[in-house]
């Protein structure tokens, strides 16, 4: 059964969309939806920032003051174009009067009381191609023995981040701005990904769908996970082990030789 509510003398931010993907060098709008549940317009003040830094609005500032009338508003924000990388909007609005009603006895406006006044979005930019290179070659991190990968990889002009298993993200969205992912010889637990990270690298490669490049190693992931995160496989048995991919049959080989 729906739930039905009635809200009264409120304003509420409803939504706020922004593009899920855009292009390097491509300009993008983001709107602010906000519901003004009064019987008079309401005044109240409009900001959003961009991986927690405010941008700039109308006239350069960073705060508008802005008019809803009641009912339904749209804000609409024009972005510029945005650097390479994900980008994690938060909108609010703030500083609201002309409410003219109170809850019970407390004189304080309605509007301010609730906590509906702010909504997130994303928006990855993409450029040319981003790999992350989680590198466990020597878990003492002495020697740099995936330098040779790396020049491989900037020879091919793929640009690339490095970091160690510590450093792994442990927010999806974080993973979206690469096209792959390389694990060299990253465990899982103990100086390596735990079940969070585990659970965030399936989900890149089966949801978004990710690249994966998994380098052996004395303290590489083992077959039973790697059978979790590969997306030719199918969903994990009761026990763990992965259960057999539908294409999983060996492809044959083609022949170079006569006959």
């Amino acid at each position: 059964m729906p739930l039905q509510y009635n809200v009264e003398h409120e304003v509420m931010m409803d939504k706020f969309i922004a593009p899920t993907r855009r292009q390097e060098g491509q300009p993008f709008n983001i709107d602010v939806y906000l519901s003004n549940k009064n019987d008079q317009d309401v005044q109240g003040d409009l900001s959003v920032t961009d991986n927690g830094k405010l941008i700039p609005l109308r006239d350069g500032k960073t705060t508008e003051r802005i008019t809803l009338k009641p009912g339904p508003n749209v804000q609409r924000i024009q972005m510029p174009a945005q650097n390479v990388g994900v980008h994690q909007f938060h909108a609010t609005i703030s500083n609201i009067n002309n409410v003219s009603a109170s809850v019970s006895s407390d004189s304080t406006p309605v509007a301010s009381q609730l906590d509906n006044k702010s909504a997130d979005s994303f928006t990855f930019v993409q450029g040319k191609g981003r790999v992350l290179i989680v590198d466990n070659t020597d878990p003492t991190h002495t020697a740099d023995s995936a330098k040779f990968l790396r020049q491989a990889l900037a020879n091919e002009s793929i640009n690339l981040d490095s970091i160690h298993p510590e450093e792994f993200p442990n927010n999806p969205i974080e993973l979206q701005g690469y096209d792959a992912v390389i694990l060299a010889n990253v465990p899982r637990g103990e100086g390596g990904l735990n079940d969070v990270q585990e659970s965030l690298l399936a989900q890149y490669v089966h949801d978004t769908g990710g690249g994966l490049l998994m380098i052996g190693g004395p303290q590489t992931f083992g077959r039973r996970r790697l059978g979790r995160l590969s997306p030719r496989a199918g969903t994990p048995r009761h026990d763990g082990s992965p259960r057999p991919a539908a294409n999983s049959q060996r492809r044959a080989r083609p022949h170079h030789g006569p006959g």
